[in-house]
């Protein structure tokens, strides 16, 4: 289980970073909002700080979800019981 939650949230890193870094670069159109001139839609500015908030509050997940999965898998089958 631990190891499908960690490949959802790695690619909802990968998603979010993705989304992040597409919006950040579109052009400004005169209201101040974002513009995609191949598909004609505008984005709230307020979507790129969203989109790197996801991309932190995923990134640190996956990252506590290895963390736990070494601690699990790799360290914790090297101690001996008593």
């Amino acid at each position: 289980m631990n190891v499908v939650v960690l490949l959802v949230c790695g690619a909802a890193t990968v998603w979010a970073a993705q989304l992040y870094w597409i919006r950040r670069a579109l052009p400004y159109d005169s209201n101040g909002n974002y513009y995609h001139s191949q598909t004609r839609i505008r984005y709230s500015a307020d979507i790129v700080p969203v989109a790197g908030g996801l991309t932190l509050l995923f990134g640190t997940l996956t990252l506590l979800l290895l963390f736990s999965a070494y601690r699990l898998y790799i360290a914790g089958p090297r101690r001996r019981s008593r």
